[in-house]
Order: C-alpha cells, then sequence, then structure tokens
C-alpha cells in the first residue's frame, strides 16, 4: 500500500509539473511572414537600335521585419538578352555571364523597391522580357505595365497582355495595361506609322468587298429590265 501510494503521488507530481511547464513555457518565436507582392508598375522603353529599359517599381503587402532576401527570375530569349539588373543591394552585369535568378536583400522595414534593367534586342524582335520577385501575388494585385514604342512607330499587330493606347506625343506612341497579374514577357508587335494596321486592311478589303457585290447587283438589275423590254 505504501509503494502504491508513493507511486501515486509521484504520477502526481509529474502531472502537475507537466501543466505548469505548459502554462509559463515562453512561447514559440513565429517565423516571419513571406513577402507578398501587392503592387507592380513597371515602364517599359523601347528604341529603334533595341537598347531597351525597363523599370520596375514593386509594392510588399507589409514591410520587411528583417532583412529579407528575395529572388528575381531573369528569362532569357534568344532575340532579347538582358545585360544588366539594377537590385536595391547592387547592380549585377549579365553581359558575360548566363543567369536564371539573381538574389537581393531587402532591409528591415521595406515595403517599395525598384529594380531596373536593360536589354539589348534586335530590331526583328518584339518580345521584352521582365525581372520579377520570385514571391507570391496576392489575390488582389495590382499591376501596371506602360511601354513607350520607338519614335515614329505604333501597334499594328498581336500583344500580350492586351495593351490600350494611352498617349501620343508628336511621334512618341505610349500603351498602356492594367490587371493583376505579372507576366514575364511584354509583347508589342509594332510598325511605322506609314504601315496599315490589321484593322484597317480588314476595313478596306471588308468595303472593296462590298462595292463588287454592289456592282454586281446593279449589272444583273439592268440586264433583267432589258431582258424585260
Amino acid at each position: 500500500m505504501r509503494i502504491r501510494a508513493m507511486l501515486v503521488r509521484s504520477i502526481g507530481v509529474g502531472a502537475a509539473t507537466a501543466v505548469l511547464s505548459c502554462v509559463f513555457a515562453a512561447p514559440a518565436t513565429a517565423a516571419p511572414a513571406e513577402p507578398t507582392l501587392a503592387a507592380a508598375e513597371v515602364t517599359v522603353t523601347m528604341r529603334d537600335t533595341g537598347a531597351d529599359v525597363v523599370r520596375s517599381e514593386f509594392r510588399l503587402t507589409r514591410p520587411t521585419t528583417e532583412a529579407t532576401p528575395i529572388e528575381l527570375l531573369v528569362p532569357h530569349q534568344r532575340d532579347a538578352r538582358i545585360v544588366s539588373v539594377t537590385t536595391p543591394d547592387d547592380e549585377h552585369d549579365l553581359a558575360a555571364r548566363s543567369a536564371n535568378r539573381i538574389t537581393t536583400e531587402l532591409a528591415s522595414g521595406t515595403q517599395e523597391y525598384v529594380v531596373e534593367h536593360e536589354l539589348d534586342r534586335t530590331a526583328q524582335a518584339r518580345a521584352v522580357p521582365l525581372v520579377i520577385p520570385d514571391i507570391p501575388t496576392d489575390r488582389a494585385a495590382r499591376v501596371g505595365i506602360s511601354v513607350a514604342l520607338p519614335a515614329g512607330q505604333r501597334l499594328v499587330g498581336d500583344s500580350m497582355p492586351s495593351f490600350r493606347q494611352a498617349d501620343s506625343g508628336g511621334d512618341q506612341v505610349t500603351v498602356e495595361h492594367r490587371g493583376n497579374s505579372l507576366p514575364s514577357t511584354v509583347v508589342a508587335d509594332y510598325g511605322s506609322t506609314d504601315r496599315l494596321s490589321l484593322g484597317t486592311v480588314v476595313s478596306i478589303g471588308s468595303g472593296l468587298f462590298l462595292a463588287i457585290v454592289v456592282v454586281f447587283w446593279a449589272v444583273g438589275i439592268r440586264r433583267k429590265e432589258r431582258a424585260e423590254q
């Protein structure tokens, strides 16, 4: 009986100690939240020489609580090569090497930061790769993309994403896109202002077809009238 009593007492003391340990234990330190993209404003300046410049302003959903590394995705294309990227902490020269990712560090308290990159694009290329952060995008993210076409050029074909003409200052045409996702590539098929667009060609073709139909209809009516006479 004495051994049983001592055993019960030992179990009770152990249980009480465990309960007190749970009550007074220090709370575990929560891991810092992963950065999430809340907004992006991208400005693309396309030049007839192919030496394009892209400026991207990114905004996070909340400021970082500590120094936070972020990887930037650097897409590769055959006719549009990114040669340099300027990040918040350094400038990366990509002319002599191939890289798919660049790591940059955001200081504690950062909520907005800018990334700029330069291209070497061939005259035939219409695609501009964008350098984007490899982080989740908020569902309500706001993304704006502005593309200034080379002087004397305008959209004449397909574009991705869809753009609308926002401004035309002299011979400089700017197109814009608003959406909720950030693409890795922007495509703008442009041509000289004296080149007919696809819509214009279709309109002219439709007009000619209608004119031909009217002529045949008039000739048919005329022949019918002659036959009746």
